[in-house]
């Protein structure tokens, strides 16, 4: 993700040992005025661009899946530092 002023780095999607690919899933980001807010997965990430506040990522969920998220799925964003969230379906 990127905090308005910041890098471009992605919202990436792993799905590990099973059936479906990370189109299968859907993500949802909250946080203030981003764009986009809500996308399929995706193995080479999908940038979103966010401003300064609170976030956080979230993926559908499956049955059989357990979901993982690495630590910059959630926080506060400050202007210009960007942050990279990877999503873990396995």
């Amino acid at each position: 993700m990127k905090v308005v002023g910041g890098r471009n780095n992605p919202v990436t999607m792993k799905v590990m040992g099973r059936r479906n690919n990370p189109s299968a899933f859907i993500i949802t980001v909250s946080g203030n005025s981003l764009s986009p807010g809500t996308f399929f997965g995706s193995s080479s990430g999908t940038t979103v661009t966010l401003k300064p506040g609170a976030y956080s990522v979230s993926a559908s969920r499956f049955s059989g899946y357990t979901t993982g998220y690495s630590s910059e799925c959630y926080g506060i964003a400050r202007g210009g530092v960007s942050m990279k969230c990877t999503v873990t379906n396995q």
